[in-house]
């Protein structure tokens, strides 16, 4: 099995939002910050975002340079 990043970047961050709710994702921040956790909401210009600490964060779309997952393969 192999794995694949995706990569979402400009305006493909407000498309592709609403279609990683409960997924697992990388987040990028403008300001060089990244974090990694479950996306757990969208509404209008910003998310919420909870990492692996149990921490919610809540960011607006302005913010995110970039947005990766990991997608499982069959080859």
């Amino acid at each position: 099995m192999g794995k694949r990043l995706n990569r979402y970047k400009g305006s493909m961050i407000a498309e592709i939002l609403p279609t990683l709710i409960e997924m697992e994702v990388s987040i990028v921040l403008q300001n060089g910050s990244s974090y990694h956790g479950i996306m757990v909401s969208t509404n209008g210009d910003e998310f919420s975002f909870k990492d692996f600490r149990n921490v919610k964060h809540v960011f607006k779309i302005a913010e995110i340079m970039e947005i990766i997952t990991d997608e499982v393969t069959t080859f």
